[in-house]
């Protein structure tokens, strides 16, 4: 986009140069010839001045836009609560397009509601539904403009649910400490059981998972209860594989690693 409004910037220099070498000596040549018409003498200028301003003019609401494209796409990165999921009727590649409506916390932990086109694979639709989580970039000036984002680096998105989970008191540091010096292991889960609490518009589940520590080196069992959001529900349902992490001095404090949608 950027690089539009140069060459339209460009293109009304050219024009605004051709002016004064083709548009100014044609009027002096019409009145020399005692051609006094308006319209006559005017069009040159019209056509090479009014077109250069025009494109001048016209390349700087383009670079605008694209100042504001670009701290979309490249704004902060946090994941939102899916609203609402609806068809616009665009198909592209036999893909359709949705408007999706988001909720998201911003840097000063304000909740923002926002919403983004984006095409989805017909295999990914399944996961865009109300309640499942997404991430998103937001421009700092205006938390409304947003842009979903999923082919954010693997380690920023990791990054941006840490600090937004620390931020809304669903995981603490020792807890992303653990996850990121810890030992990686599989669970199975055992049982699943829902304590009838609710923590932070997510309810509680006590579950219980048998741990299989690398290495063949035995397993152990935990008990933990934490809240689960609906789009992990499926996650933990009994027998399910999960990956998580403990510290060997302490196996019973684990931490749950959720995949990303």
């Amino acid at each position: 986009m950027q690089k539009v409004a140069e060459r339209m910037q460009t293109v009304g220099w050219v024009f605004t140069g051709l002016g004064f070498v083709i548009g100014l000596p044609l009027v002096f040549v019409l009145m020399h010839l005692e051609v006094y018409e308006i319209h006559l003498m005017m069009t040159p200028l019209i056509v090479f001045f009014g077109s250069g301003l025009a494109l001048k003019i016209g390349s700087m609401f383009v670079s605008l836009f694209s100042l504001r494209s670009n701290r979309v796409k490249n704004g902060i990165l946090v994941f939102g609560t899916i609203i609402s999921a609806e068809q616009t009727g665009l198909i592209v590649n036999d893909q359709p397009q949705l408007e999706i409506s988001l909720e998201f916390p911003t840097a000063s932990g304000e909740l923002v509601t926002a919403s983004d086109r984006k095409v989805i694979c017909l295999t990914d639709l399944a996961e865009i539904q109300p309640g499942g989580m997404i991430p998103l970039r937001y421009d700092p000036e205006n938390p409304q403009k947003i842009t979903i984002d999923f082919d954010a680096d693997l380690e920023d998105l990791q990054a941006a649910l840490d600090t937004q989970m620390i931020a809304t008191g669903e995981t603490t540091q020792e807890k992303i400490d653990i996850r990121n010096n810890g030992v990686k292991a599989e669970g199975v889960v055992l049982s699943a059981v829902p304590t009838g609490k609710i923590i932070n518009s997510e309810g509680e589940m006590s579950l219980h998972i048998n741990v299989e520590r690398p290495n063949n080196d035995g397993t152990f069992e935990v008990v933990t209860e934490r809240p689960v959001s609906p789009q992990h529900l499926s996650d933990v349902q009994p027998g399910c594989v999960i990956d998580v992490y403990y510290l060997p001095w302490d196996e019973q404090n684990i931490v749950i690693a959720y995949k990303f949608v």
